[in-house]
């Protein structure tokens, strides 16, 4: 129980922390994420602006004009002054060329396309707080060096791009925040998915164990598989026993066969086949029974291969006792309207079926024993199932043909047809059911 709860707690957690979770860490951290990024742009727009001024409106700041500085301070103040300009305009043409991908962003867009931004306005950021820096310091450089009486809107200039250093820094921070926070959540997500994956295993872990338990808690007790009757106790209460210890016997009301098959029959039969079964103890009783078992491995003794067999009564009789022989026979296959014919009536040759036919048709009288001199002719023929009498014709007769089971030569080297195979004297029947018995 304490595995399925930190399963179920860990689970929760991993739900919580996926994109789609609205409590998800990482949902919220790409909120602030867009938070930052949106401050950042609005507070861009009048930053570019005003320092643009200092570099591009003289009657802003007139002291920042090349041919002032030139004049009043020095060539390296104007020096400073270019460098920190091409700082800005780069800083300034990277915010312009992203303008657009920040208007078509919103906090529900993809965590793909703010965290791409965010990236961005940081890199815009950064490059915009470095042309910050060297303008402030510029303009510092030329007030204290400047040459004559110095002009008063440099003392603005400086708190104005003082403010903006503060503000530059502070989006920096929260837009660093917002990608720490991002990727700080996805570590999250991971780890809350692995743990749920390692309280899973060990919820599995305990339910394995809890099954073991289970099981040797009913091994605890020795238990029949089946219902009966108790025949015989040789053990005693107190008694040490082994696995092998027979401790009761019991007869069930159900009963079973068990025989031997050599390799070939037992390879023909199978589970659910149907038997018949007879005993030598009890005349003319034959009980029906079926196969419940088939050994996978046979028992080798003296180089001969045998498999245990199992059938399971179908039908009861008090008379039958435990122990005594009985006969088995299992039908393994069976086909019902079947056209057959005596085995004997069937000749092989070079792999080959036929049988022998003549050409006149004999009447019911003359079967049992016919003399002629008519040479018989081959018939071809294709069989099918066969038991130790009789063999199924699959094609090449017909019902009520006449098919010769025996041939004897007399001293005018007659042939005779003393059997011919059928119902009622001789004809191929149909409509009889062929039965292969493996005894």
């Amino acid at each position: 129980e304490n595995a399925k709860l930190a399963y179920d707690k860990a689970a929760k957690q991993s739900n919580d922390q996926k994109e789609t979770s609205s409590v998800s860490d990482i949902k919220k951290a790409y909120e602030s994420g867009y938070n930052a990024i949106a401050n950042a742009f609005i507070d861009m727009p009048t930053i570019f602006m005003g320092v643009n001024d200092v570099f591009y409106t003289p009657s802003h700041s007139p002291y920042f004009t090349d041919n002032e500085v030139r004049i009043h301070v020095n060539e390296t103040a104007l020096g400073y002054k270019n460098q920190a300009g091409i700082a800005f305009d780069a800083a300034r043409r990277e915010y312009e060329a992203n303008f657009s991908s920040y208007k078509t962003i919103s906090a529900d867009s993809k965590p793909e396309e703010i965290s791409s931004l965010l990236s961005v306005t940081n890199s815009i950021l950064k490059k915009l707080l470095a042309s910050l820096s060297a303008t402030y310091s510029t303009v510092d450089y030329i007030s204290d060096n400047y040459i004559g009486t110095t002009p008063s809107e440099i003392g603005a200039d400086k708190n104005q791009l003082s403010g903006y250093v503060s503000k530059v820094n502070s989006n920096i921070t929260s837009v660093t925040k917002a990608l720490d926070d991002i990727e700080n959540a996805k570590g999250s997500a991971t780890t809350a998915e692995l743990s749920m994956r390692s309280a899973e295993l060990s919820r599995n872990q305990s339910e394995d164990s809890l099954r073991d338990a289970r099981q040797a808690l009913a091994d605890h007790d020795v238990k029949a598989p089946y219902d009966g009757v108790i025949a015989k106790v040789p053990a005693k209460a107190g008694d040490k026993v082994t696995s092998n210890t027979t401790i009761a016997t019991i007869i069930t009301e159900g009963k079973i066969v068990n025989i031997t098959l050599n390799e070939i029959d037992a390879a023909k039969v199978k589970t659910g086949d149907k038997a018949t079964l007879s005993f030598d103890a009890i005349d003319d009783l034959s009980l029906a029974g079926h196969v419940s078992n088939v050994d996978l491995v046979g028992t080798v003794s003296q180089g001969v291969v045998s498999y245990a067999v199992e059938i399971t009564f179908d039908d009861n009789d008090d008379r039958v006792k435990p122990g005594m022989t009985v006969n088995a026979n299992i039908i393994t296959d069976a086909k019902t309207e079947a056209l057959i014919i005596p085995s004997s009536a069937v000749k092989n040759q070079g792999g080959n079926s036929y049988v022998q036919v003549f050409s006149k048709t004999y009447g019911e009288s003359e079967l049992s024993s016919v003399s002629t001199e008519e040479t018989p002719s081959f018939k071809p023929v294709t069989l099918g199932l066969s038991n130790d009498t009789s063999v199924e014709v699959l094609s090449g007769l017909s019902e009520g043909e006449q098919v010769i089971s025996k041939v004897t030569s007399g001293a005018k080297a007659a042939a005779a047809a003393p059997s011919i195979f059928g119902a009622a004297g001789g004809r191929a029947t149909g409509g009889n059911t062929v039965r292969m018995i493996t005894r």
